[in-house]
Formats: C-alpha cells, sequence, structure tokens
C-alpha cells in the first residue's frame, strides 16, 4: 500500500536498484524448513490424504515453536488441518514435493531483501523465514518476529522458479516490515486507520526496497474514486471508533460491517476489489516518505508507526 509524488519516488526506484549487488551479511541460510519438511514425508508417507490422527501426533505435536505459537490462530487443530487438505489434496501434494525444495534454496532471496533493507537502515535486522503448512487461510505472517510462510498459499499458482522467486521477495520484504512493527495496542485494535498504515507502510516500504512503483497508483480501479474512497474511509473510521470504544470487548454489526469494507472481505458483485484498506494505507504512505528528506529516518518513522494521525497531517493526503 504506497503512494505518489514522482520525483522522489524515482530517486528511491533508482536508489533502491544500485542496492542489488549489495553483499549479503549473514553467512547461514535464513529459511527454517523443519516443519514444512515433516509435513512434507506425511505426505507421502499418506499418499497425500494424512489422516488427522497422523497429523497431530506427527506435525502438531512435534512443532516448532514458531508452529506452535502458530496453530492456535491460523490451523486451530489437525481436524481442522485434515479438512483443508481433503478440500484440495493437490495443492498440498504440490507445494510438499515440487514447491518446498525450491524455496529451500532461495535463502539469497531473503538475505538480498536484508541488505536492501539495510542500505536505508543500517542497523536493521535479518529476516529469518519459517516454512510451515497451514489449513489455507494465511499466506504470510509473522511470529514472533519471524516471517512465518504458509506454503499451501505461497506455492498456489507459481509454477516455475522465476514466479516464486519473485512472489518469495515480495512476501518477505512486506513482512520484514512487520517484524519490526510494535505490536498494536487495544486502540490500534479499534482503529481503521492504524490498521491502514500498519499494512500499507508494510506494501510501500516492501516496493521501495525491491525497485518497483511504489505509489500504488497503478491501482486503476481505486484511483479512479480515490477522494470518494478517502471520504468513505474516514467516516468509516468514525464509525468503528464510536461503535467499539474501549470499554466494549467486542465490536456491534456497525463496526463490523465499516471495518470489513476495508479488511478481511472479498471483492464485491460490483468490481470494488478486495482488502482496499492496504491500498489507502500505501497511498498515504507513499504521499508522506515523498515529503521527507532523510529516507532512512524516514522509514524507522513508518515502521514505528507511533501516531497515525500525525503521518496523515503531515503528508497532506488529501485526493
Amino acid at each position: 500500500m504506497e503512494l505518489r509524488m514522482r520525483r522522489a519516488a524515482l530517486v528511491c526506484l533508482a536508489l533502491a536498484s544500485a542496492i542489488l549487488p549489495l553483499q549479503v551479511r549473514a553467512a547461514t541460510d535464513p529459511i527454517r524448513s523443519e516443519d514444512a519438511r515433516r509435513f512434507a514425508r506425511l505426505i507421502d508417507a499418506g499418499d497425500g490424504l494424512p489422516d488427522a490422527d497422523v497429523l497431530r501426533r506427527q506435525y502438531l505435536e512435534q512443532a516448532s515453536p514458531t508452529l506452535q505459537k502458530y496453530l492456535p490462530e491460523y490451523i486451530i487443530d489437525a481436524g481442522k488441518l485434515a479438512d483443508a487438505i481433503r478440500a484440495d489434496p493437490q495443492r498440498y501434494v504440490s507445494a510438499a514435493r515440487d514447491c518446498l525444495p525450491m524455496l529451500e534454496r532461495m535463502g539469497d532471496e531473503v538475505l538480498a531483501v536484508d541488505a536492501r533493507y539495510a542500505a536505508f537502515m543500517p542497523e536493521a535486522q535479518p529476516a529469518e523465514v519459517v516454512l510451515l503448512f497451514g489449513a489455507g487461510n494465511s499466506t504470510g505472517t509473522v511470529v514472533g518476529r519471524r516471517v512465518v510462510l504458509a506454503l499451501e498459499k505461497v506455492c498456489d499458482g507459481a509454477n516455475d522458479e522465476a514466479a516464486l522467486r519473485e512472489r518469495l521477495r515480495g512476501l518477505v520484504a512486506h513482512e520484514w516490515v512487520h517484524t519490526g512493527q510494535p505490536d498494536p495496542t487495544d486502540a490500534d485494535r479499534r482503529d481503521l486507520l492504524a490498521w491502514a498504515l500498519r499494512e500499507g507502510a508494510a506494501s510501500f516500504l516492501a516496493a521501495t526496497v525491491l525497485g518497483q512503483d511504489a505509489s500504488a497508483s497503478d491501482h486503476a480501479w481505486a484511483m479512479q474514486r480515490e477522494s470518494a474512497l478517502w471520504r468513505q474511509f474516514q467516516a468509516d473510521r468514525a464509525t468503528m471508533r464510536a461503535h467499539w470504544p474501549l470499554d466494549a470487548a467486542e465490536p456491534d454489526a456497525e463496526a463490523v460491517a465499516a471495518g470489513t469494507r476495508w479488511f478481511w472481505n472479498s471483492a464485491s458483485a460490483d468490481g470494488r476489489p478486495a482488502d482496499l484498506g492496504y491500498w489507502v494505507g500505501q497511498r498515504i504512505a507513499a504521499v508522506w516518505y515523498s515529503r521527507q528528506g532523510d529516507k532512512g529516518e524516514a522509514m524507522r518513522r513508518l515502521i514505528a508507526m507511533a501516531s497515525p494521525d500525525d503521518i496523515v497531517r503531515e503528508s497532506g493526503y488529501s485526493p
């Protein structure tokens, strides 16, 4: 989720392109795949359909600390995982047999992303990537400051090594930002702008360091409606905050409707794309970043995300 102001963006693109040959900073492989390899053995032994008991005993009960933390939110239990495999066994078989071996050879891509962030922020910490298999509901996330990639989603539709490398770069560059962000406060969880900038900053910075157009202006549907979308976003932010106050444990129906207009949704029948909150956040981040002189310090501020309202005000974003 990124934004505009062309001249500064072009400077960033040129800088990011120049970073490509940077020497990587770590000698060890940044990709951990013990969980994924254990799962792949179960796929082979079970003819592509391991049952819930096998998954529980030989995959989940032997989980790495990262998979243990990932389990409650994204897998829930062995039964849910078995159901996901039965719903699309070929996706899991292909990811385990064909995609996993390729990904295990791509530690250089992770190190290259590290080097690009380090060019802006020398203190930037290298990423550690954990490969595993989940229940088909998450592609990439962060668990315990590690980037976690679920291969049944990561590998889906990436039909050759070049496509897989490109996807890995993009996922790691985005999730790398999340590894440095502070955990959302209770107030942040109820604030649509905080969510939009959290995700939008990650998408903006990922595109910036990868040498891509980070402005999000290539999103034709949204750009044609930018002013109206921003007005609707502001109204929905106010609704969500009013209908999910700090003294309420859960949001009411109006708050849910306001939030899911921008996140956690699918494309609608009228052509509105899914998850437009990412795009809104990226547009704001791009405009704000284009006005900053010290790009390394600007990256640090976007990652720290101390005050979403300050970012909007300083950006002058007003489509």
